[in-house]
Parts: C-alpha cells; sequence; structure tokens
C-alpha cells in the first residue's frame, strides 16, 4: 500500500468514528429527554389523579421506556460499529 492510500483510508476511518460518535450522542441526548419526560409525568401523578388519567399516563410512560429500549439498541449497534472500525486502524 502506498503512503496516501494510507492516510486516505486512515481519514477515512477518522470522519466515519466521528461519525458514528455523534450518532451516539444524539441518541443519548434523546434517551435523557425521554428519562426525563417519565419523571415529569411520575411527579405529576397525585392522590387526586383520576383512574383513567392514572391510565393514560401509565400507557405514556410505557411508550417512553420502549423508546428508550429501542434507543439503547441503536447505541449498542453504534458502539459495534466503532468497535469494528477501531480494529481497521
Amino acid at each position: 500500500m502506498s503512503i496516501s492510500t494510507i492516510t486516505s483510508t486512515i481519514g477515512r476511518l477518522q470522519r466515519e468514528l466521528a461519525d458514528l460518535s455523534t450518532k451516539s450522542s444524539q441518541e443519548t441526548k434523546k434517551e435523557v429527554a425521554l428519562y426525563s419526560k417519565i419523571n415529569q409525568i411520575q411527579r405529576s401523578i397525585t392522590k387526586s389523579t383520576t383512574i383513567s388519567t392514572l391510565n393514560s399516563k401509565r400507557s405514556e410512560i410505557e411508550r417512553h421506556q420502549r423508546e428508550i429500549a429501542s434507543i439503547s439498541e441503536k447505541r449498542s449497534q453504534i458502539a459495534k460499529k466503532e468497535a469494528e472500525k477501531m480494529q481497521h486502524c
């Protein structure tokens, strides 16, 4: 391999790693926002909350938890791709 080919490959891998890091960071922000929403919903539940409102809030919390699980899966896939790219360096 020539030096220019190696340099080009290293540059490409660095850009790909930077892109993966950005994607991971974005997913983390989404996850934090969802946890914040869950906490807000939980704090809004009081003794005077009606059953129908309580059921609605519980459904919303469950939806956010599913989204968090999906985000965690995406982040693990991103981490796997990062590890694969690091092995090529």
